[in-house]
């Protein structure tokens, strides 16, 4: 093959690569909930400010950073309420995602294992599975790697601008940051630290400074912990690690196997792929550099928060591959690194990826509507709700919506519904957040919750359908404590 030929199917390829997201589109918004957030957030932008219109009071909106729902505002300005648009803007950003792990890895491997690497990203089941989806991950991955390149050619501002655009899209990107702190710091050179810290800093201060209006503070993230580490942090933490460890080896394991595959497999061959990644960076310790820091950072991160989803795996998964595309062996020739690799993504494919195409993945219409309907058809537009999905309610209800109080004593929980007013309360059972324990506070609050609300004097259900029930708050009785509504 000529080097014309090879430059036309690198292109062609990559072409086809990119496309991916829009194929493979389906779910709904509100899926994952916080895409409901980001979506009522990119609104809440378009109309010249950043609150929570679907809250009493309308309070600042601090649970989300503004990064994403500014990218979410071509959707929010053109067509606000036509949610595809936002799903479709969301696998643009993917697409674009995919392309910058080539141009990445490219600076680094020859054009055919760039590719090759870069497949093995695009066409991975968790990557597909999450097309469409108005998540942090895969813009945030996209701005990581703009940063990182800048500072691999020596645009140590632009690195740290990009960097800090990372953090506003996604705090979890945070490691970033650290890692070109490090990496200036082994270089013993001023300029480069300064100009990769400070772009960051001068967001995360005026973001902290919104954020203590909420009354949280600028820690509200360090306070969530301890609400859900509790009393006993180290044994937590321990605990935690060892799961999310787990976790991740079966998340990265169960790509390459069947979907009814058991996960014990899955765990066992993920933690086969993270020694190899650990391999490949071993051999090349002496060029370690920030994208290397960034890996161990994040994985550390990851490790002891207490929460786990499996598209945290995304931002890291073109950083693993390259580091375990560095494990094969060294007596393999360029061609043959880039045929084994080729080798691995078709089997990949077949056993699951192909899952994600065809007539079977599509845009669904959440299963939630007639629990809707029967709210905009029973209920005055006056009435709140709350629920642990309180911001996809919003969405698909209109109604003003409050997030279900999490508290140790249930009196406090009825006290903050009293508070707010709520009437209704929309209840799926103990949904699933991710949380590493059954054990935490969280968790086991939910639990309680879940016991008052059989109680017949303090709710009535009202609605059962669709996998949704909604209770009718009672009128509050002399006993319990008397507050007065925030409207």
């Amino acid at each position: 093959m000529t080097p014309t030929d090879a430059r036309r199917w690198t292109i062609l390829s990559l072409g086809l690569l990119v496309l991916t997201p829009f194929l493979s589109l389906h779910g709904y918004v509100g899926k994952d909930h916080d895409d409901a957030i980001y979506v009522l957030a990119s609104q809440s932008l378009a109309q010249g400010n950043y609150r929570h219109w679907h809250l009493p009071g309308r309070p600042p909106i601090t649970v989300a950073t503004p990064g994403l729902p500014a990218l979410l505002l071509p959707a929010a300005l053109t067509d606000p309420f036509h949610l595809t648009t936002y799903q479709l803007l969301a696998a643009a950003y993917q697409s674009a995602a995919i392309l910058a792990v080539f141009f990445w890895i490219r600076k680094r491997k020859p054009p055919e294992t760039a590719l090759a690497l870069c497949a093995l990203f695009a066409l991975n089941p968790l990557v597909l599975s999450r097309s469409g989806n108005i998540m942090p991950e895969a813009p945030g991955l996209l701005m990581v790697l703009a940063a990182l390149m800048a500072w691999e050619s020596g645009g140590f501002l632009a690195a740290g601008l990009w960097a800090a655009a990372a953090y506003l899209v996604r705090p979890g990107s945070l490691p970033l940051t650290a890692a070109f702190a490090l990496a200036a710091l082994l270089k013993k050179d001023a300029r480069p630290f300064l100009k990769g810290i400070l772009p960051t800093a001068a967001v995360l201060v005026p973001w902290s400074l919104w954020s203590s209006r909420s009354g949280l503070g600028w820690n509200w993230k360090l306070t969530e912990l301890h609400t859900n580490y509790g009393a006993h942090l180290w044994r937590m933490i321990t605990q935690t690690s060892i799961v999310n460890a787990q976790s991740l080896s079966r998340c990265w394991g169960s790509t390459f196997l069947p979907p009814q595959a058991p996960e014990i497999l899955a765990a066992c061959l993920g933690a086969g792929l993270f020694i190899a990644a650990a391999r490949g960076a071993w051999k090349n310790r002496s060029g370690w550099s920030a994208a290397d820091a960034f890996l161990a950072g994040s994985l550390a991160m990851h490790l002891v928060w207490p929460w786990w989803y499996d598209r945290y795996l995304l931002t890291l998964l073109p950083f693993l591959l390259w580091r375990s595309s560095d494990a094969l062996p060294e007596s393999l020739s360029r061609r043959a690194k880039a045929w084994t690799l080729a080798g691995i993504l078709v089997l990949q494919f077949a056993v699951q990826g192909r899952l994600w195409f065809g007539s079977n993945v599509a845009l669904e219409t959440p299963p939630h509507r007639q629990a809707y309907t029967w709210i905009q058809d029973h209920t005055e537009p006056s009435e709140i709700l709350s629920g642990p999905f309180y911001a996809r309610d919003s969405l698909y209800t209109g109604r003003i919506s409050v997030p279900l109080p999490i508290t140790e004593e249930p009196e406090t929980a009825l006290n903050a519904l009293n508070r707010s007013g709520v009437r209704y309360v929309l209840w799926e059972g103990i949904p699933d957040l991710g949380l590493t324990s059954n054990d935490s506070p969280v968790y086991l609050s939910l639990r309680r919750f879940e016991k008052l609300l059989e109680d017949p004097g303090l709710f009535a259900p009202t609605f059962d359908g669709g996998g949704v029930r909604i209770y009718r708050r009672i009128k509050p009785s002399p006993d319990e404590p008397k507050t007065t509504p925030i409207r």
